[in-house]
């Protein structure tokens, strides 16, 4: 997965439970110059309505480079309540910078319940 990743889920309204994992690849930041380096991505699962509105339900900023818990597979594990007449949306999005050179990501398999 690569910025901008949307990836759109139809989903009852109701309790829901997203599970997954992320990993931002070693070659994206490590040895590479600061101004070349990925800034770290976003992650995020929002609720979207037919209008456009958006309600944001989790996000999450990943930065191997600056923080090393941020480093290897990371987990997501986010429990939210999706309203009703909304899709979920989980998106794998630019750092800080809105930059997403090097930003490539490994994205593991996608569980909702």
């Amino acid at each position: 997965a690569h910025p901008d990743t949307k990836l759109w889920f139809a989903l009852p309204p109701g309790s829901h439970r997203i599970q997954t994992d992320i990993e931002i690849l070693d070659s994206s930041w490590q040895n590479v110059p600061i101004p070349d380096a990925s800034d770290g991505v976003e992650v995020t699962a929002d609720a979207v309505f037919p209008d456009g509105r958006r309600v944001r339900l989790h996000s999450r900023y990943l930065n191997p480079r600056v923080n090393p818990g941020d480093r290897g597979r990371q987990p997501i594990d986010w429990t939210f309540d999706l309203p009703a007449g909304a899709e979920l949306e989980f998106c794998v999005n630019p750092g800080p910078a809105n930059n997403g050179a090097r930003d490539w990501v490994t994205l593991g398999y996608i569980t909702i319940k």
